[in-house]
């Protein structure tokens, strides 16, 4: 075998469908991200909006429905109860036609910068997921360190397997070591060699 290559693989699939999941993650929170920046022009053409809106329509025809009731209330051409109905749905348009204008405000000014950090950081734990996901599949796989020669495969495949567990024992071959007994004037030729 050579420096580098594959030698043993754990099951890989929750591995694969977990950096799947991480890439989507990140990726939805990177579209989410952008979305926070205000577009350009967005603040002239809310202000120059012509055409009232629902909640401004709302709000005028109980006003103008409330006026009518409370002449006909004086006039005793109407229930008392008629007028109460009347008056309370005015005030309920008129304070949906507020929160309307607060909404749009608020879409106008754009996110609040915390708003946007706190989402700069979700990216960022979403993106670092995602390359903790990739390493733990890159992990998975057992690669030869150097050149050398499978001595023994001490565990099988289908082994529960820890990172602690040696799996193969290798025998390098460059450099290459010999041992080997032998007699002492034995041992003095070979030095003088």
């Amino acid at each position: 075998m050579t420096s580098g290559q594959l030698l043993a693989e754990l099951e890989t699939q929750r591995l694969e469908d977990a950096v799947k999941q991480a890439e989507a993650l990140a990726l939805q929170q990177a579209r989410f991200s952008r979305s926070l920046r205000p577009a350009a022009g967005s603040r002239k053409s809310a202000r120059r909006r012509p055409t009232p809106t629902k909640p401004e329509l709302m709000q005028t025809t109980a006003q103008l429905l409330w006026g009518r009731t409370r002449e006909l209330l004086h006039d005793h051409a109407v229930s008392q109860q008629k007028a109460d109905d009347d008056q309370a749905a005015a005030q309920a348009a008129k304070a949906t036609q507020e929160a309307a204008q607060q909404a749009l405000n608020l879409a106008v000014a754009g996110p609040r910068i915390e708003d946007i950090e706190a989402e700069r950081a979700a990216l960022r734990a979403a993106q670092a997921n995602l390359s903790l996901r990739r390493q733990e599949l890159k992990d998975a796989r057992l690669y030869a360190p150097a050149d050398g020669i499978i001595r023994d495969r001490i565990l099988e495949p289908g082994t529960m397997v820890t990172p602690q567990n040696p799996v193969l024992i290798l025998a390098l071959t460059n450099p290459l070591w010999v041992r080997h007994t032998c007699p002492s004037q034995t041992w003095a030729n070979f030095a003088s060699a």
